[in-house]
C-alpha cells in the first residue's frame, strides 16, 4: 500500500480453537495502523475480542445464508460504514472471497484464500496455520511478532479458582472435555492420572465445560467452578495462566493454554492428528497415538514430573 492504513478490519469467524490461536495478531495490526482495530466474528466469540485493549468495535456475522438479501445488505453496510483502508481476512474461505468480490470490492484486502496451511512453514512456529497467517501478513508489510509469541494476559481474569491454583505448590489442571459431537477426542485415563499425581503430592484441578460436567465429577481432584457453573473464557484463562502444567484434549481450552504459554500436554488420536502441529507452540507439546488409549498414564506422569 502507498500509505499505512488507519482503519483496519480483522475477519475471523471461528472456530474457538482458531480464535485462541490468532489473538496475538490484534496487537500486530494495532501497532501497524497506530490505532485500535475492528473485528468481524460470530456472536459466540464477540466477548473474547471485546476484551482486547486493541479492539475498538466488534461486528457480528453469524454466517447466515447468502440467499438472505437483508443479511447481505447489512453486512455490506458494515464494510462501507467502517471506511476501512484494509481488511485482513484470517478466515480465508470461499465465503470471505464472496464478501470481497460482492460486498467490499473497493477496499484493500490482505487475503490468501483457501490455500492449504500444509503449503506453509516457518522457523518461528511448528503450526502451519500460524505459518500461513505469518506469510499473509509479512507479504503485506505487517510484522507478525505477536501473532507467534504475543502475550494474552489481557484475557486473564483473577477469580477464586485462579487463586486456588496460584497458591498451590505444584498444580496440574486437567481439561478432559470435548464438545458433545467430539467424544472421540477424550483421553480415557484422566482419573488414573489424577490419582497418581495426588499420591505424589501434586495438586490436581479439573475444569469442566458445558458438555462434560458429569464426566469431570468422576475424576479425582478439585473441581473448579464459578458459583456451581463452569468458568467463563476469562476465568479459565486466569486459571490456566497460574497452572504449573495442563493436560488436555484437542479442544478450545487446550488451545487457550497453548496460546497463554502454559506448559502442557495435548493428547491426540489418529483421527485428529493432522491438527496436532497447530497445538504444539510455546510450551505446549502434542502427543499422538493411533488410539488415545495408547498414550499411557506413565508417559504423561513422567512428563509432568520432569517439568
Amino acid at each position: 500500500m502507498s500509505q499505512t492504513p488507519k482503519r483496519i478490519l480483522l475477519i475471523k469467524l471461528g472456530s474457538l480453537g482458531d480464535i485462541f490461536l490468532i489473538l496475538g495478531v490484534i496487537r500486530d495490526l494495532a501497532e501497524f495502523s497506530g490505532t485500535k482495530i475492528d473485528v468481524l466474528t460470530q456472536g459466540a466469540y464477540a466477548k473474547v475480542f471485546k476484551r482486547s485493549p486493541d479492539v475498538a468495535q466488534v461486528h457480528i456475522d453469524n454466517r447466515l445464508s447468502r440467499l438472505n438479501l437483508g443479511y447481505l445488505l447489512s453486512l455490506r453496510k458494515t464494510f462501507q460504514d467502517g471506511s476501512y483502508d484494509l481488511i485482513v481476512d484470517f478466515q480465508n474461505s470461499k465465503r470471505t472471497a464472496f464478501y470481497r468480490r460482492w460486498l467490499a470490492p473497493n477496499v484493500s484486502w490482505c487475503q490468501l484464500g483457501t490455500l492449504s496451511p500444509s503449503e506453509f512453514s516457518s522457523d518461528q512456529t511448528d503450526s502451519p496455520v500460524l505459518a500461513k497467517f505469518q506469510h499473509q501478513l509479512t507479504a503485506f508489510g505487517i510484522k507478525a511478532t505477536n501473532l507467534i509469541e504475543g502475550s494474552l494476559d489481557w484475557l486473564c481474569e483473577t477469580s477464586s479458582a485462579s487463586e486456588r491454583v496460584k497458591f498451590s505448590k505444584k498444580s496440574v489442571v486437567l481439561l478432559p472435555g470435548a464438545s458433545a459431537r467430539h467424544k472421540h477426542k477424550i483421553w480415557p485415563y484422566y482419573n488414573d492420572l489424577a490419582e497418581r499425581l495426588i499420591v505424589q503430592g501434586i495438586d490436581v484441578f479439573v475444569v469442566p465445560g458445558p458438555d462434560d460436567m458429569e464426566q469431570c465429577k468422576t475424576i479425582s481432584g478439585e473441581l473448579l467452578l464459578n458459583d456451581g457453573n463452569w468458568l467463563n473464557f476469562f476465568q479459565l484463562a486466569g486459571v490456566l495462566k497460574e497452572a504449573s502444567f495442563v493436560v488436555g484434549n484437542d479442544s478450545g481450552p487446550t488451545h487457550l493454554a497453548a496460546s497463554l504459554g502454559t506448559p502442557g500436554a495435548a493428547l491426540f488420536g489418529e483421527r485428529t492428528a493432522q491438527y496436532a502441529s497447530n497445538m504444539q507452540r510455546k510450551k505446549m507439546v502434542a502427543y499422538i497415538a493411533s488410539e488415545l488409549s495408547d498414550i499411557s498414564v506413565e508417559k504423561i506422569s513422567a512428563v509432568i514430573n520432569e517439568t
